[in-house]
């Protein structure tokens, strides 16, 4: 599935994102901040877990998010 992105945050174009499998709602910028600062903490294995929770399969969540 090739998905052309309406927009692309400047902190997703420095990395290379091929698909998207897991990702989380904030009401502020502070606690999505917050978050990123806990995960980025994590290992492997243990964002590996999370991801597994939501998204069992790994598949592309992008067109989910591309609907907003």
């Amino acid at each position: 599935m090739n998905i052309e992105p309406k927009f692309i945050p400047l902190h997703l174009q420095q990395s290379e994102l091929i698909f998207c499998v897991y990702y989380e709602v904030f009401t502020t910028i502070e606690e999505a901040i917050a978050r990123e600062k806990q995960l980025k903490r994590w290992n492997r294995a243990k964002k590996e877990m999370l991801i597994n929770q939501i998204n069992k399969e790994w598949k592309d969540l992008s067109p989910e998010i591309l609907e907003w």
